[in-house]
Order: C-alpha cells, then structure tokens, then sequence
C-alpha cells in the first residue's frame, strides 16, 4: 500500500490525489491506508472487502461514493463527501464516525434499523 500511495501522491500537497477511483471486489488483506486522500471523482467500494484497516479514512471525495455490499473490518471514518453516499447492505466492524463531514448529497442507509439511528443523529446535532 504504501508504494500504491507515493505514486499517486500529489508532489504539491504530498496527499494521495485520484481522480475516478473503483475499487469494486477489492480485497484488501493488510491495511488499507487512505488517510489524507482525495478522491477528485467518484468512489466506488462496491463488496470490496477490508479487513486490518487501523482507520479507513478517506478525506474528502468531489463525487459520490458507494459502500453496497462493501465490508470494512473496524472503524471508518467520512470527512467531506461532496454527492451522494450509499452504504446499503454495508458493514463496519467498528464505528462509522461522520462528526466532522460535510455531506453534499442524498445518503442512504438501506436497513430501516440504520436508517431511525442517522435520523436520530440528525436531530441531536440539530438541536446543539
């Protein structure tokens, strides 16, 4: 991963920079390392599979990303995601953190069990 990230580093920020990424059926057996990364595009992890990642956290994504299918082992944290997000049928292992995003599009959740807590959530931030 780590040969993966200088060479798409972007050499005036230093950050991993993509344009479209498609990591669709991606199995990632070691971490998988995206911190600081922008995506420029679209995302799609679409039943891609990440099992040791310490943090999967991408910084910010211009496009829409889907998650179907997809399953990430522990903690995933999303910053800015500037259209629209599926994760229907996803699942993380740990927490799902949003604290700090900026969501520019739709985001569906696909269960209604997930779907009552993200309503929840936006109403206690509503209200602070």
């Amino acid at each position: 991963m780590d040969k993966l990230r200088s060479a798409l580093s972007d050499p005036a920020t230093g950050r991993p920079s993509l344009g479209n990424a498609r990591f669709d059926r991606a199995q990632f057996t070691d971490s998988a390392d995206f911190r600081g990364a922008e995506i420029r595009g679209d995302a799609c992890f679409n039943k891609a599979i990440i099992r040791k990642n310490d943090d999967f956290d991408i910084s910010v994504i211009r496009g829409a990303v889907m998650y179907m299918g997809a399953v990430i082992g522990r903690d995933a944290s999303f910053r800015e995601i500037c259209g629209t997000t599926w994760f229907e049928w996803a699942k993380i292992g740990g927490d799902a953190r949003f604290a700090f995003s900026k969501l520019g599009g739709d985001a569906s959740f696909g269960d209604e069990r997930t779907q009552r807590y993200a309503r929840a959530l936006r109403k206690e931030h509503a209200s602070q």
